[in-house]
């Protein structure tokens, strides 16, 4: 079985508003992605809630009527680069059964904090654990970035089963990694509570053959899309010696492209290539869910 228009759905979450949000609609728009657009109300701001157990809930149900593969992307910073067709194939030429993430950029390993401020980040403290999981690897990213992840339903809740207890054993000190006590002493326990992006990859450290991080931009990946505006999008595509693989100016064969950021910089990138069909705000999204109410996993 493949991906195809019929048993695939594309889904992101609104964690907050601003005009980012209509920027990546309009590239959906102009490849025929139809959004199923979560909504609900989390006060303070969760990333875990109104991210990943949001997103649980809606697949859950979705896997009842009869949807088999997912897209998840950030709502504010994620860019369509082709058609939904070319993003299917794509995406079953690569797919190897385990749910493929964004590798983030190389050497940042974002939310490494013993801050509970929301977008705290220490980074100077987190070389000795990107070191270990780079394994002395300096060309491509081994690091994981939760804005855009895409797999079989079934197998990313299972893998939400198992970061759910991930997440427990972190908070009673009991993860089988065997540098957990570093960790402890370096992590917010109040940020693993709150934040996806920090739960996934603790997920990751004490299981990684349960991830697959597009390291080779075969699907998925990050890019400076503020220092992208001086070529033909097709040029970064290709390495030089000042693209190289890891650089984030360099897009591989990437089909969805995550900035890590959104802000004014992709609303230039989207206009300067041509990536956008406008969108009015009646036609932002594909399916509004308001108000989900749900188990906090």
């Amino acid at each position: 079985m493949q991906a195809t228009p019929q048993n695939t759905i594309f889904v992101t979450a609104l964690t907050h508003t601003n005009q980012d949000f209509f920027t990546v609609m309009s590239t959906a728009r102009k490849n025929d992605v139809f959004v199923h657009v979560l909504k609900t109300n989390v006060y303070p701001p969760n990333l875990w809630r109104l991210k990943m157990v949001t997103l649980h809930h809606h697949l859950k149900e979705q896997k009842s009527s009869g949807k088999e593969y997912f897209f998840f992307f950030d709502a504010y910073d994620v860019i369509f680069l082709k058609h939904r067709d070319e993003i299917l194939r794509r995406f079953n030429e690569v797919y190897n059964g385990i749910t493929i993430f964004n590798a983030d950029y190389p050497r940042s390993l974002y939310p490494y904090t013993n801050s509970d401020v929301c977008y705290a980040q220490d980074e100077l403290k987190s070389t000795w654990l990107i070191n270990w999981i780079q394994n002395g690897d300096t060309e491509t990213s081994r690091m994981l970035n939760t804005g855009l992840f895409a797999g079989r339903i079934d197998d990313y809740l299972s893998l939400f089963d198992t970061v759910c207890l991930v997440k427990s054993d972190f908070l009673k000190r009991q993860m089988p990694f065997p540098l957990a006590n570093r960790l402890y002493e370096d992590l917010s326990v109040e940020k693993v509570k709150q934040d996806d992006q920090l739960v996934f990859w603790l997920t990751m450290l004490n299981y990684p053959n349960l991830f697959h991080i597009d390291s080779r931009k075969e699907l998925l990946t990050v890019a400076a899309t503020g220092s992208m505006m001086e070529r033909n999008l097709e040029e970064y595509r290709t390495t030089s010696r000042e693209r190289p693989l890891k650089d984030g100016t360099y897009i591989g064969s990437a089909v969805l492209l995550h900035s890590a950021g959104g802000s004014v910089r992709n609303m230039g990138f989207v206009y300067r290539h041509q990536l956008h069909e406008p969108v009015r705000t009646s036609e932002a999204s594909g399916a509004f869910i308001e108000n989900l109410s749900f188990m906090e996993k």
